[in-house]
């Protein structure tokens, strides 16, 4: 095949025996797809199957280096790949749009259930990565390697996301690269090639992160790890390094344990602020797989600054009339005095705030703000309170409702 994506209509050039070919067919459409090959209507003659293609997406090989078509289905996505992928004998078409064409064997097709998530890829691949006899599908995008696994004949579980870090290319690669029967993949980008070797233990989300927390208080978020592959996966340790570890705590024993094949332990990861500003840390899972230990990452923001309460619903108030004042404290949490640089109203005009807060805060101290309603239509209507502050530089906010009568 010859021709530039996007650019000019491409063509089959068939070799001549002594190094060199001679130009044989170019019927197709411009925008051609890169083309998957294979014997599509099971007459031992090649056919390819050419997506992004506005006419029709099949081409049958007539055995001579010509081919009849475009013929349909017609559809869109920068790369096909065609595999049997349920099983009857059949060759059938995954493209990087998400789409899936089940082949009839005689050159034509029958659209079945797409991926999910569509996944929008530039490269992909069929490939048995789950070691059980199905075809999965690998899908490069340009963030990431999306890896669907077939869970029956022709049908795929939602995507496992592995993030690509300065990635910014177009193809996917291949091979077994350190020989233990595993299908691993190499992404060559513009400045630099990432190999990425199958391990079982798959990782769900790709990090975690908090937001902004105050002081002394908690936040819990899960992690989900799950034995992506066979036999059982024992994981024998969980715990959080870094920098500023001692902010973020894992249960001692949840989920050092043997997990059977597609068996996923959910693991709570908590963010309890020990200092003000950005805090980051890593937790570290080791298991008796390649890849171990894994290194997974934990953010988020401390804060010396509590509001109590974090919402306020003034309920039903008479038009032209001022609501009763609604006390809300802020607290400074923290060993130093809080600069206070604005406290206000935003994204309400019925609402309104007078506070004894001034700019300045001590520490280990408290001050009022009091805010009333004050409705001039009928209706429900909102708003926030926020509070701007430097330490660090960062906001807090009220959530505010009513409802005009």
């Amino acid at each position: 095949m010859s021709g530039a994506e996007g650019s000019i209509s491409p063509a089959v050039c068939v070799a001549t025996g002594d190094g060199n070919f001679k130009y044989s067919y170019g019927g197709f459409t411009n925008n051609s797809g890169n083309p998957a090959i294979g014997d599509l209507n099971n007459d031992g003659k090649l056919d390819f199957f050419s997506p992004d293609n506005s006419t029709g997406s099949t081409f049958l090989g007539n055995g001579d280096g010509t081919f009849q078509g475009p013929l349909p289905p017609a559809d869109t996505g920068y790369d096909a790949a065609v595999g049997d992928v349920n099983h009857d004998g059949n060759l059938d078409a995954v493209l990087t749009n998400g789409h899936i064409w089940y082949g009839n064997g005689d050159g034509t097709f029958t659209a079945a259930t797409p991926l999910s998530p569509s996944g929008n890829g530039v490269d992909l691949a069929l490939q048995d990565i789950q070691g059980t006899n199905q075809l999965d599908v690998a899908m490069l995008t340009s963030t990431s390697l999306l890896i669907y696994p077939a869970f029956s004949s022709g049908k795929y579980s939602p995507a496992l996301s592995f993030p690509l870090s300065g990635y910014s290319g177009s193809n996917l690669g291949v091979g077994d690269f350190n020989n233990d029967g595993r299908v691993d993949f190499v992404v060559p980008g513009a400045t630099s090639t990432q190999v990425l070797v199958q391990t079982r233990l798959g990782i769900s989300p790709s990090s975690l992160s908090y937001g902004v927390v105050p002081l002394g208080n908690s936040q819990v978020l899960n992690v989900v790890l799950t034995n992506v592959g066979s036999p059982s996966l024992k994981i024998s340790g969980i715990k959080v390094v870094g920098v500023d570890a001692s902010s973020f705590s894992v249960p001692s024993k949840q989920c050092v344990a043997l997990l059977s094949q597609y068996v996923a332990c959910t693991l709570p990861v908590t963010f309890t602020p020990k200092a003000s500003g950005a805090l980051n840390a890593l937790l570290q899972i080791d298991y008796d797989d390649i890849g171990s230990p894994q290194l997974f990452p934990l953010s988020g923001t401390g804060t010396p600054v509590k509001l109590n309460p974090v919402s306020i619903n003034f309920g039903d108030q008479k038009v032209g009339t001022v609501s009763p004042p609604i006390k809300v404290t802020m607290y400074n949490l923290g060993n130093a005095a809080l600069s206070i640089t604005q406290i206000g109203i935003a994204g309400g005009t019925n609402f309104a705030e007078t506070n004894n807060c001034g700019t300045s805060l001590p520490a280990h101290s408290t001050c009022a703000i009091k805010v009333t309603f004050d409705p001039t239509a009928l209706g429900g209507q909102s708003g926030q309170l926020k509070v701007r502050f430097d330490a660090p530089a960062t906001e807090e906010a009220v959530r505010l409702s009513g409802n005009g009568t």
